[in-house]
């Protein structure tokens, strides 16, 4: 099954090539079974898809905003909840999260 190691896209650095970049992203979404509508991207049950990424500290945000921009040019709904590193802890500890940033040394 893994016989090419996985590359992320590469871009310019410009932003001038994220319109191929968010058109690849959405045939991808289509492929595996999510619809396109005026509400944005809906599951088959007609359900938007949208989730939460939870944050320990609002320095990620600059890193996350961006991202949630491009997720929602696509009609995907990301929103940031911060919380305080004890709340993180218990969340992540029972895997209560949609998303988190996260490093691994």
């Amino acid at each position: 099954i893994f016989t090419t190691p996985f590359e992320n896209p590469k871009t310019s650095g410009t932003g001038q090539d994220m319109r191929q970049h968010l058109s690849t992203a959405r045939k991808l979404l289509e492929e595996a079974g999510w619809k396109s509508s005026k509400n944005g991207i809906l599951e088959r049950n007609g359900k938007p898809f949208s989730f939460e990424i939870l944050l320990n500290s609002d320095t990620f945000e600059k890193w996350i905003n961006p991202f949630i921009a491009n997720l929602k040019k696509l009609g995907i709904e990301a929103n940031i909840r911060v919380v305080d590193t004890a709340q993180y802890q218990n969340r992540t500890d029972g895997f209560d999260y949609d998303m988190i940033v996260d490093t691994f040394g």
